[in-house]
């Protein structure tokens, strides 16, 4: 079968448990037989589109296309993401009989909406596009003054999410069939945009077992520089739904019965600055570490060091795949009781 996946990003172009997920289906796919192109856009100004002779996946055989963004403000990177899929999906259509079309980012989705009419489309449903930008607009907002904080909260998020729900809505319920990571996902689809339960399927993610495994590394333990003996861990990205900054002020309150832990938050995101200074406000300097962006070679030794991985989201928990990784690498996980999260570990080989 010849499959044509679009999505936002692929590892290892990008980092992310949903791009790692991607890579790792593609590679499964290539191998049971089938045809796969994987289409991204290129986070670079000259990044040309790669189809005559698409790049191949690092340690695999799918062909990866990737086009061009530009990222020169907000604005233009948005409209690169909604309009630049169409021409080298077309390219790609043109020139090869695609079978299936799985598309993984509501954007890309609106931007080869019109395939809708004579193909069919599956999508990949990783959470709701228009409560995450909400919320991602809310969290930017955190660290403003009174009135555009409140200003936000009753006007601009409202608005925004009106009219960003109904255009998700229009363009998931021309979708031939959906796949999900869990339960929680089918039901939001179902509740909130009206979508047949028989179209859509719940696919359970999985990690590699030759990648995520318990890897013990005194050097770089001591590289970290702490001296504390309960390491915690969280690496998320730095959005107001992954609810670090509850996790930061729970620290506030372990701290007045024990001193000898440290919080490591890993990931980059919006409110870096903001969780920053609510560290500083509660004085927890020597007790809350950001690190920013994980490299890949650290990933496996910081889960296998940490005494506790902590997956503290306040909603739209698709699965937590991080969750499945810090339980192969022998750390023990907790989730808090929202979204897809609980019912992640079940899924560990």
């Amino acid at each position: 079968m010849n499959i044509l996946i679009a999505t936002d990003g692929i590892y290892p172009y990008s980092m992310g448990g949903s791009h790692r997920l991607i890579y790792e289906a593609c590679r499964l796919l290539h191998a049971q037989g089938h045809r796969i192109t994987c289409l991204v856009p290129a986070l670079s100004k000259n990044a040309p589109i790669h189809y005559d002779g698409p790049e191949k996946a690092k340690g695999a055989e799918f062909g990866i296309v990737r086009f061009p963004i530009n990222a020169r403000s907000p604005f233009s990177k948005a409209i690169s993401y909604f309009r630049g899929y169409r021409k080298p999906a077309e390219a790609i259509l043109g020139q090869e009989a695609v079978e299936v079309i799985n598309v993984h980012y509501l954007p890309a989705l609106f931007s080869l909406r019109h395939l809708q009419q004579t193909r069919k489309i599956h999508y990949t449903f990783h959470g709701p596009w228009a409560g995450e930008f909400r919320s991602s607009v809310s969290g930017r907002m955190e660290d403003k003054d009174f009135l555009f904080r409140h200003g936000s909260r009753w006007f601009l998020e409202p608005m925004l999410y009106f009219f960003a729900s109904r255009i998700e809505g229009w363009l998931l319920r021309k979708c031939h069939r959906f796949m999900v990571l869990s339960e929680y996902m089918k039901t939001l689809l179902v509740g909130v945009y009206g979508i047949d339960p028989e179209k859509i399927m719940v696919i359970p993610s999985g990690v590699n077992r030759q990648d995520f495994f318990p890897e013990e590394d005194v050097v770089f333990r001591k590289s970290l520089g702490t001296q504390k003996s309960m390491v915690f861990l969280t690496i998320r990205r730095l959005e107001k739904r992954m609810g670090l900054d509850i996790l930061i002020k729970a620290c506030a309150i372990l701290r007045r019965d024990f001193d000898d832990f440290v919080l490591m938050i890993g990931g980059k995101g919006v409110q870096f600055d903001y969780l920053q200074g609510l560290i500083r406000a509660h004085h927890l300097e020597e007790n809350v570490r950001m690190l920013g962006f994980v490299p890949e070679t650290d990933l496996r030794k910081l889960l296998s060091l940490a005494n506790l991985f902590i997956l503290p989201s306040r909603d739209l928990e698709g699965f937590g795949l991080v969750v499945l990784e810090s339980m192969a690498c022998g750390t023990p996980v907790l989730v808090s009781p929202r979204g897809g999260g609980p019912g992640s570990g079940a899924h560990l080989r």
